[in-house]
């Protein structure tokens, strides 16, 4: 066999298994029926994350990525992991419904989608400031209101 014959034979291999691949994804697709999201209670989807124990719903803790069972935002977990706080007190914090397994899950999640993340903590951080702030305009007006 010729070098040129060899080529011609991978090139029409090449070709086959294209099309082979192809019709496999026809074929999965389908024989796949249509899935509609789960629903919560009520009724809002839930929507999946690339994470499967972490998932998003419209109006729950602002739609930011949760834990599936316990509804823990990641961005809590990541915190409080911040702050020094082991997987197992974590869990023990949220116990019975939230597991090490989503604990994992939800910093495996932040690892791969950091800025996200990184985003939710600042804007609850200066929500937070923005709270303490009025919260000590109100106090002083309070004080000066009790002067006069």
């Amino acid at each position: 066999m010729t070098e040129r014959e060899a080529e011609q034979i991978l090139k029409r291999l090449a070709a086959i298994e294209q099309k082979l691949q192809s019709l496999e994804n026809a074929l999965l697709v389908e024989s796949k029926p249509a899935e509609l999201p789960a629903m919560t209670a009520e009724g809002k989807p839930i929507i999946p994350t690339d994470h499967p124990l972490i998932v998003r719903i419209e109006g729950v803790r602002g739609g930011e990525p949760i834990t599936r069972h316990a509804c823990v935002s990641v961005r809590a977990i990541v915190e409080l992991t911040r702050l020094g706080e082991t997987p197992e007190h974590i869990r023990h914090d949220y116990q019975p419904y939230l597991s090490i397994a989503e604990i994992s899950d939800a910093l495996s999640y932040y690892l791969h989608h950091q800025s996200e993340i990184d985003g939710y903590i600042a804007e609850n951080n200066a929500a937070l400031e923005r709270s303490i702030e009025l919260s000590r305009l109100a106090a002083e007006r309070k004080k000066a209101e009790a002067k006069s």
